[in-house]
C-alpha cells in the first residue's frame, strides 16, 4: 500500500512537472502566435488577410475537387476528436488525414472570423463521386459529396488556327459549356510561329476552352506565349512551346541581371511561356514540353536570378492543376524558376489555393524548380522529379496553409555554377498564423541542402529519406512546433529528435535513376497518404518511376552519368536504354525530343511506334567535338508519345576542358596579375614577411600554382589604366572548400564567398557580400591599387588574378 501511495505521489509530482513544462511551452507558443499575428496584421497587404483567405461561416462546408484530390473546408469550433472520412458513393468508409483547425479573430478591418477545419483528401480516382463526413468521434457533424474531374472532355467544336496566316495576339474569348468544350489546334502538325514580340495567344474572359496538340514558337522579346486572364475551365494540353522571352543586356551595375534598353529599374523577369492571372480558376496545364527560351536567368554567382519561366502564376483564384509536363532548361538558357509566382508573402499569392502540381519533370533552373510561395491553402505537390536548381520547392511565405509535399524525388540540386540551397525552402521567416506544412515520403539524393526548418512554420515530417553529404534536416532545435516520425538522415543539424534516425540509406541504382532503397526502416502509417504502411521515401516499388506518368512504357534507366570526354574521345562512346511496353492493346507513335542546345548527343531511333509487348533499345551517342567549350555538360531528352505523355532521361558528362586564362573580348579592359610575383607576403599571426610557396601542379600556369593557406596574407599590386568600375576575379581551384578574406586598398578584410570548383576556373572575389548579392564592384582610380588575400580555411590553389570591367567574360566554364 505504501509502495502504491509512493508511486501515486511520484506520478503526481511527475505529472505536475510535465504539466508545468507543457503549460510553459504552451504559454510560450501562445505568446509567439500573438506576436506573429500582430506582425502579419501590421503589413499593409495583409490588412484584409481573412477576406483573401475566404473563411467558412459556421456550419458551412466546401468541397473543392480536382482530378485526384479534394480540398475540404468546414466552419466550426475546434472539437475534441476530429475525424474526416470518405468513400466512393455507397462504398466502405476510409479515414482521411486529419484536417487542421485554424482560428483567427483579430482582423478588425473586415469583421471576418476564421474558425474552420481545412485539409485535403488525396489519391482519388478521376471522374468518380465520393461521399464525405466530418465527425467529432462517432458524432457526425457534417456530410457532403463531390465528383472528381475527368481527363477527357466533350468537344463541341474544333477551331483550327491558321499557322500560315497567324497574327499575334490571337484572342480567344469563347464560352463553351461543361458538356461542350471548344478546342483550338493547328492543322496537319504545322508549327505556329510568332514573328512579333507580342503575346501569341490571349485567353480572355473565356470558359471551357481547350488549347490542344500544337507546336508553338514565339517571337524574339515576347514576354509570354499564352496569357490566361479572367477565364475559367481552360486547359492547355500536349503543346510544345519554345523561343520566347526578352533578350536584354547583362548589367553589372545592376547585380549582373539582364536589362532591356532604356529600362532603368526593372530587370528582365517574369517572362513566362504560359501566364495564369488573377480571376482565372480551374486552369490545367498538362503534357506540355516547354523549353529553349531566348533569354537566360542570371546565376546566383552574381545575385538573385531574374529571367524566364515555363509558367508564371499571378494569383489565380483556385484549382490550378499543373501535371505531366516537361519543363527543361539548360546551362545556355536557364530558367529563373520553372514555375514562378507573384505575391510570395500574400495570403492569395503564389498558386493560391486548392491546387495540384504532380507528375512533372523540372530541371535546369538558377533559382527554384517551383515557387508555391503565398497562400498555399490546400496546395498539393507530389509525384514530381525536381533536379539541377538552387532549390527544388519553395514554400516560404506559407500564409494560409496547409500545404502538402509528398512522394517527390529531389535528385542532385545545383544552379548553373553549382550553387545549392535547401531542396525544400521554407525560408524568409514570414509565414501565416498557425501555418502548417506536411512533408511525407520524399527522397532527397545527392547535392542539395535538404530541409531547413523555420520557427514560424509548423512542419510535419514523416517517412522522408535524405541521402548525400549535404542533404539534411536543419534547424531542428529552432522549430519546437514541428513534428517528426520515421525520417532517415545521415546528417541532422541540431539535436536529433524522436522520429529522425541517423541512417545512411543506400540507393544502389541511383546512377541509373532507380532511387529504391536497398533496405528501409519501418515507415509511419499515414491515413490516406500511406494508409497500409510501406517503406520510407518516395519509391514504394522497385520499378516505380518519377515523374509519375500513367503510361505502360518503362525505361531500364532514366539517368546517364559518369560520361567522360578526354582528349577528344568520350568514354563510354554511347549508352543504350531499353524501353519495355506493357499494357494491353497499347499503341502510340513516339519521337525523341531534346532542347535545341543539347546538340552534343544523339538518340536513335528518333521516332517510331510503341505497342504492347515491345522492347526497343535506344542508343545515346556522344559527340566529343561538340563538347569542347566547358567542363560540365548537362542535358536531357524525352521519349514523347503522340498524346504528350513522356519518359525523361537526365544526362551529365564532364570533359578535360581547361578554361583559357585570357578571356576578355574586344573593347573590354582586363589587367592580369601574376600570382607568382606578389608585392609582399606576411605571416597572418605575427605580421612578419615570408615567401609565397610555389608548387608544381599540372593544372596551373606552366604547371605551377600558389597555395593560399591560413598562415599568410598575400598582397598584389595592380596598375589600373583609367578611372572606372572594376571587378576582381581569381583563377584557381579548391583542394577543400576555402574561406577567403579580401581587402582592396585600405578596406578592412571581409569574407569573400567563393564558388570554386575542383578544376581550374575563374571566380569573382566579393568580400562583404552575402548570398543573393555576390557581384562586388570597385570604383578605382587610375594608377596603383592593391589587393590582399588571406585564406582562413581549406586550401585554394591559384595561378593568377584579373581586374576586369566585364566579369561575364570570366564566368567559370
Amino acid at each position: 500500500m505504501k509502495k502504491l501511495l509512493l508511486s501515486m505521489l511520484c506520478f503526481a509530482a511527475l505529472f505536475s512537472v510535465c504539466s508545468a513544462a507543457n503549460a510553459k511551452k504552451s504559454s510560450h507558443m501562445d505568446k509567439e502566435m500573438a506576436k506573429r499575428s500582430k506582425e502579419i496584421l501590421a503589413r499593409p497587404y495583409e490588412k484584409n488577410r481573412l477576406e483573401l483567405a475566404k473563411p467558412m461561416k459556421k456550419g458551412e462546408i466546401l468541397l473543392r475537387p480536382t482530378f485526384n484530390a479534394c480540398g475540404f473546408y468546414f466552419g466550426c469550433d475546434k472539437v475534441d476528436n476530429p475525424v474526416l472520412e470518405f468513400r466512393k458513393k455507397g462504398g466502405e468508409w476510409q479515414k482521411a488525414f486529419t484536417p487542421v483547425h485554424f482560428f483567427e479573430d483579430e482582423n478588425t478591418t473586415t469583421g471576418l472570423v476564421m474558425n474552420e477545419y481545412r485539409g485535403s483528401i488525396v489519391k482519388l480516382d478521376e471522374n468518380t463521386t465520393y461521399e464525405v463526413r466530418f465527425c467529432d468521434g462517432d458524432n457526425v457533424l457534417k456530410q457532403g459529396s463531390f465528383t472528381t474531374w475527368k481527363t477527357d472532355v466533350p468537344i463541341a467544336k474544333t477551331i483550327y488556327i491558321d499557322a500560315d496566316n497567324f497574327k499575334a495576339p490571337y484572342i480567344i474569348s469563347a464560352k463553351g459549356k461543361p458538356n461542350g468544350w471548344i478546342r483550338y489546334t493547328t492543322k496537319d502538325g504545322k508549327v505556329l510561329n510568332n514573328k512579333s514580340s507580342k503575346t501569341m495567344i490571349e485567353v480572355k474572359n473565356a470558359s471551357y476552352v481547350l488549347l490542344d496538340d500544337m507546336v508553338i514558337k514565339s517571337g524574339l522579346n515576347s514576354r509570354e506565349v499564352i496569357n490566361i486572364v479572367n477565364s475559367k475551365n481552360v486547359r492547355v494540353r500536349n503543346c510544345d512551346i519554345s523561343n520566347w522571352g526578352r533578350v536584354g543586356k547583362q548589367r553589372f551595375d545592376k547585380k549582373g541581371m539582364y536589362y532591356m534598353p532604356n529600362s532603368r529599374h526593372y530587370a528582365v523577369n517574369y517572362d513566362g511561356a504560359i501566364s495564369i492571372r488573377t480571376g482565372s480558376s480551374c486552369v490545367v496545364v498538362e503534357r506540355c514540353y516547354i523549353h529553349d527560351p531566348y533569354n537566360h536567368a542570371n546565376s546566383w554567382f552574381y545575385s538573385h536570378p531574374a529571367g524566364p519561366e515555363a509558367i508564371m502564376l499571378y494569383k489565380p483564384d483556385h484549382s490550378t492543376v499543373i501535371r505531366y509536363n516537361d519543363f527543361i532548361g539548360s546551362d545556355i538558357h536557364r530558367y529563373n524558376d520553372a514555375v514562378e509566382s507573384s505575391g510570395n508573402f500574400h495570403s492569395d499569392g503564389g498558386i493560391n489555393r486548392d491546387a495540384d502540381v504532380y507528375g512533372n519533370y523540372m530541371i535546369y533552373c538558377n533559382d527554384d524548380n517551383i515557387e508555391l510561395d503565398g497562400g498555399q491553402q490546400n496546395v498539393r505537390c507530389f509525384w514530381n522529379h525536381f533536379e539541377a536548381s538552387l532549390c527544388g520547392v519553395s514554400i516560404q511565405g506559407c500564409m494560409v496553409s496547409p500545404v502538402y509535399l509528398f512522394e517527390n524525388i529531389f535528385a542532385g540540386m545545383g544552379g548553373q555554377f553549382g550553387e545549392t540551397n535547401a531542396s525544400i525552402k521554407t525560408g524568409g521567416g514570414k509565414h501565416g498564423i498557425a501555418a502548417t506544412a506536411f512533408i511525407f515520403n520524399n527522397t532527397f539524393v545527392g547535392r542539395g541542402g535538404g530541409i531547413g526548418l523555420m520557427a514560424t512554420l509548423k512542419s510535419v515530417l514523416k517517412n522522408n529519406i535524405f541521402v548525400g553529404n549535404s542533404q539534411r534536416i536543419a534547424n531542428v532545435d529552432k522549430c519546437p512546433s514541428s513534428e517528426y516520425e520515421c525520417n532517415s538522415s545521415a546528417n541532422v543539424s541540431g539535436s536529433v529528435k524522436d522520429g529522425i534516425e541517423k541512417i545512411d540509406t543506400v540507393l544502389a541504382g541511383a546512377a541509373k535513376g532507380n532511387y529504391f532503397p536497398e533496405e528501409s526502416a519501418e515507415a509511419a502509417v499515414i491515413p490516406n497518404f500511406l494508409p497500409d504502411g510501406g517503406i520510407r521515401g518516395a519509391f514504394q516499388k522497385p520499378d516505380f518511376i518519377l515523374p509519375y506518368r500513367p503510361i505502360p512504357v518503362v525505361l531500364d534507366r532514366t539517368r546517364i552519368e559518369g560520361v567522360k570526354v578526354r582528349k577528344g574521345a568520350a568514354a563510354p562512346e554511347q549508352v543504350t536504354i531499353t524501353a519495355t511496353v506493357g499494357g494491353e492493346n497499347f499503341k502510340s507513335a513516339y519521337s525523341i525530343r531534346q532542347n535545341d542546345v543539347f546538340d552534343w548527343f544523339t538518340v536513335t531511333p528518333s521516332k517510331g511506334v510503341l505497342k504492347s509487348g515491345d522492347k526497343i533499345t535506344f542508343t545515346v551517342k556522344f559527340i566529343p567535338e561538340k563538347m569542347n567549350e566547358r567542363h560540365d555538360y548537362r542535358g536531357a531528352f524525352i521519349l514523347r508519345l503522340a498524346d504528350g505523355f513522356s519518359r525523361a532521361v537526365t544526362i551529365t558528362a564532364d570533359t578535360d576542358y581547361v578554361q583559357p586564362f585570357k578571356l576578355e573580348k574586344e573593347g573590354e579592359t582586363a589587367v592580369y596579375i601574376d600570382a607568382f610575383k606578389p608585392a609582399s607576403v606576411t605571416n597572418a599571426k605575427n605580421n612578419r614577411k615570408t615567401t609565397v610557396s610555389i608548387k608544381e601542379d599540372k593544372l596551373g600556369v606552366d604547371g605551377k600554382i600558389v597555395q593560399l593557406n591560413t598562415r599568410n596574407i598575400v598582397e598584389y599590386k595592380v596598375d589600373v589604366p583609367k578611372d572606372g568600375r572594376y571587378y576582381f576575379m581569381i583563377h584557381g581551384y579548391s583542394v577543400a572548400r576555402p574561406r577567403l578574406y579580401v581587402s582592396v586598398n585600405d578596406d578592412k578584410f571581409e569574407e569573400s564567398r567563393q564558388q570554386t570548383k575542383g578544376y581550374m576556373s575563374w571566380t569573382m572575389l566579393a568580400p562583404g557580400r552575402g548570398f543573393g548579392n555576390m557581384c562586388r564592384e570597385y570604383d578605382l582610380k587610375a594608377g596603383e591599387n592593391r589587393i590582399r588575400i588571406r585564406c582562413s580555411r581549406g586550401i585554394f590553389a591559384i595561378d593568377g588574378l584579373v581586374l576586369t570591367d566585364n566579369p561575364a567574360s570570366f564566368e567559370p566554364r
